[in-house]
């Protein structure tokens, strides 16, 4: 690895890898702040062979936590399977240590070509074994108005479906009074999560006579791209599937006729039976992929 340089950059923002380096990110640096929040400054460590970049890796830096999370990793293909990669995650790895980080963590998905690579070179740097967090389908608009939903679906008395837009700033505020109290939902699943994201034209709200008993938020993933990772119903309002099920169904039909192409709905493992139902019903309509996350403690 002589002829390779490494280079760490402790400073950098989001912004000038976006103007300047964007073609060395893997993911997409431009397309995940859409959906990630990345706050500067970033760690970033680049390869180089010669005066050429070849390499570079992104971690956040957010002295705060005490978990970095690399969320860009990239190697110039001409330059693959040659150990450089191994070496790049290896010099990231003591960075973020010697910065005082007691963990790093990534997150990559099964649809990558460079699936079985990641694999690989974490487990060669005894990352723990990959932890499936979710499952996530994706399909189009076209492909949404061939599945099969029930029609006329009556929802059980008293309840019923409107736009987020409806609740008012009191409701909320007494949602977010009530949660402080006696928490009844997940922060994963608050519906105040990223709200400068929501698309609430296809956002909804459940309620049971006059009391806000759920919501199924959506986000602007992409401008091309709505995703779905926020439907919850309290416990004492679930009355079987069907319900949150219409809700599905009435925001992706709102989708399109908003006019918006793509679909990305997460579901999350500790839910198994809005997993079993999206395998069933909307299987042949979407691709599947797993969404996975490796750890390593750092020394």
């Amino acid at each position: 690895m002589d002829q390779f340089s490494y280079k760490a950059s402790f400073n950098m923002t989001v912004e000038f890898v976006m103007e300047n380096l964007e073609k060395y990110t893997f993911p997409n640096i431009r397309k995940q702040i859409q959906s990630v929040d990345i706050k500067n400054p970033i760690l970033v460590v680049s390869v180089r062979d010669g005066n050429d970049m070849i390499g570079m890796s992104i971690a956040n830096y957010d002295m705060s936590q005490e978990f970095s999370e690399i969320v860009s990793f990239y190697i110039d293909p001409k330059y693959r399977n040659k150990g450089i990669g191994q070496e790049l995650l290896s010099k990231t790895e003591q960075i973020l240590a010697h910065k005082g980080y007691k963990e790093v963590r990534t997150y990559y998905w099964s649809s990558w070509d460079s699936f079985q690579a990641t694999n690989h070179m974490l487990k060669k740097q005894d990352w723990s074994e990959p932890e499936q967090l979710m499952k996530l389908f994706r399909t189009t608009s076209d492909r949404v108005v061939k599945i099969p939903f029930r029609e006329n679906v009556v929802l059980p008395e008293n309840y019923k479906i409107i736009p987020w837009s409806w609740i008012s700033p009191d409701e909320k505020k007494a949602i977010r009074e009530e949660q402080e109290f006696i928490p009844f939902y997940p922060e994963y699943l608050s519906p105040f999560n990223n709200e400068e994201k929501i698309n609430y034209y296809n956002s909804l709200a459940l309620k049971y006579k006059d009391k806000l008993a759920g919501w199924h938020i959506a986000y602007w993933y992409s401008p091309e791209t709505i995703e779905y990772s926020n439907l919850f119903i309290r416990p004492e309002y679930r009355l079987g599937m069907k319900t949150p099920l219409e809700m599905i169904k009435m925001a992706s039909l709102l989708q399109v006729e908003q006019g918006i192409p793509e679909y990305l709905w997460l579901v999350g493992l500790e839910n198994p039976v809005l997993e079993e139902y999206f395998e069933r019903k909307f299987g042949d309509y979407c691709e599947k992929i797993k969404i996975y996350r490796s750890v390593k403690q750092l020394h």
